[in-house]
């Protein structure tokens, strides 16, 4: 769902558009991903509060229908009201792509060491210079750039760790990463 509003938001603000979500208009997670999406991006949140209910408070858990039509919970609302916010930094696109490579080799079975991570980078456009001068081989340089631009900080965000036969897994963390951000 966070993604998805991410989308819908940048999308809304690439035609100069004000973007207002009700976050209080939907289930609970959208409520949150409503609310942190907005911080990310720069839309406004707000809620509305029910003053009045379509049924007697003890039955709002039972009853929903009223002469046998569905109707919605709220008879009466207030005025909206935006909800104070502040900016909520977006992961590093560049260190999110690059956690992407890596699912992606991982996924279709292929080499993970650094050298062959540090090629695909360069292929996506995320690492360049990576080659020694008299020919086409990782240099040792390049490899050392991975390791502190890359490897050394999906581990410390908590979005990889290191196996015991010293390969690297995407963590729960970084899967969610990759499948929102990225």
């Amino acid at each position: 769902m966070l993604k998805k509003l991410l989308e819908l938001i940048r999308e809304e603000r690439s035609k100069d558009n004000l973007v207002y979500v009700n976050v209080s208009a939907g289930s609970r997670v959208f409520c949150a991903a409503g609310l942190v999406a907005t911080m990310m991006e720069g839309g406004r949140a707000f809620h509305v509060a029910a003053e009045e209910y379509t049924v007697d408070q003890d039955k709002i858990e039972d009853v929903y229908c009223e002469d046998g039509e569905l109707v919605g919970l709220a008879k009466k609302v207030s005025e909206p009201r935006e909800i104070i916010s502040f900016n909520l930094p977006t992961p590093d696109h560049r260190l999110i792509q690059g956690l992407k490579v890596l699912k992606e080799v991982k996924e279709r079975g292929g080499l993970t060491n650094a050298k062959n991570i540090v090629e695909k980078l360069a292929e996506k456009g995320l690492m360049d210079d990576i080659y020694k001068k008299e020919r086409k081989k990782v240099s040792q340089s390049a490899v050392m750039r991975y390791r502190r631009q890359f490897l050394e900080k999906w581990l410390n965000k908590g979005y990889l760790k290191k196996e015991d036969r010293g390969d690297y897994e995407l963590t729960k963390d970084g899967k969610r990463m990759v499948e929102v951000f990225g």
